[in-house]
């Protein structure tokens, strides 16, 4: 499974997807439309609250399955 991080987010987080063996991309420099044409080659993306998810982000999801918002 392939998890793009699109945002900065507590180090701990990317290293259990690791260890759990997951495939783990973090690319904090995308825009909007670059984060669109991105999640498409992922199972997951997780974002926190900069980068909006809405329908330009999810016209082309590919294999994008999961969408997760970190944080508390």
């Amino acid at each position: 499974m392939k998890i793009l991080i699109s945002e900065k987010i507590d180090p701990l987080c990317p290293q259990i997807f690791k260890e759990a063996g997951f495939t783990v991309d973090i690319k904090t420099d995308l825009g909007p439309s670059d984060l669109a044409t991105a999640v498409g080659d992922y199972d997951v993306l997780v974002v926190r609250s900069a980068n909006k998810v809405n329908t330009e982000t999810l016209a082309q999801p590919g294999r994008l399955k999961v969408v997760r918002r970190a944080g508390s």
